[in-house]
């Protein structure tokens, strides 16, 4: 896998599918490819954001600290296929966690300033990856919410999967706007 062309790679992510090759093209032309060792740290909660990161070999740790608090809870593990650092793109925010290499990993980087210039350049895909954001934080939202029912005495939350989110919402707009582009 580590010498598949990233165009390969991205066209196995649903949102990624249906672009034209035009767009696959100019979307993964706005990547840069990036090599994680084992323990390397991509970002640190706190460190400015800017950038979303596409892994598509090992793994990554996603790790948050309280205040004040020396504790690091391990909060995520994202895989091949997964994003990290996607809040990035919609908010130029401090990161929310630190990020750092369970395993050796390579990743594709998108940067804020690059997603600006494929909007005008290649609409569909900035369309694409913007879908894409807002299908994970919306997910991670869903999941979150349930958590939080659960802490309060509620039922069991329900999982969102995100497999059915093309079916309703905005998510589901854009996604119908892009299958007929």
């Amino acid at each position: 896998m580590a010498d598949m062309p990233v165009t390969f790679l991205l066209r196995k992510i649903p949102a990624f599918g249906l672009l034209s090759d035009r767009d696959l093209l100019a979307l993964a032309g706005s990547l840069r490819r990036r090599h994680l060792e084992l323990g390397a740290q991509l970002f640190e909660q706190g460190d400015p954001g800017g950038t979303m990161h596409l892994v598509t070999q090992g793994e990554l740790s996603v790790r948050w600290q309280e205040g004040v608090s020396e504790q690091e809870l391990e909060v995520a593990r994202v895989g091949p296929g997964e994003f990290v650092g996607e809040m990035a793109l919609l908010d130029l925010g401090p990161r929310s966690a630190s990020v750092v290499a369970r395993r050796e990993s390579v990743l594709y980087e998108l940067a804020v300033e690059d997603l600006m210039l494929l909007e005008e350049t290649a609409p569909a895909a900035a369309s694409a990856v913007l879908a894409s954001v807002t299908a994970l934080l919306t997910d991670r939202i869903r999941h979150v919410n349930g958590q939080i029912e659960l802490l309060l005495g509620g039922h069991a939350p329900v999982e969102a999967t995100t497999e059915n989110v093309t079916d309703s919402g905005m998510f589901g707009r854009l996604w119908s706007r892009l299958s007929k582009s």
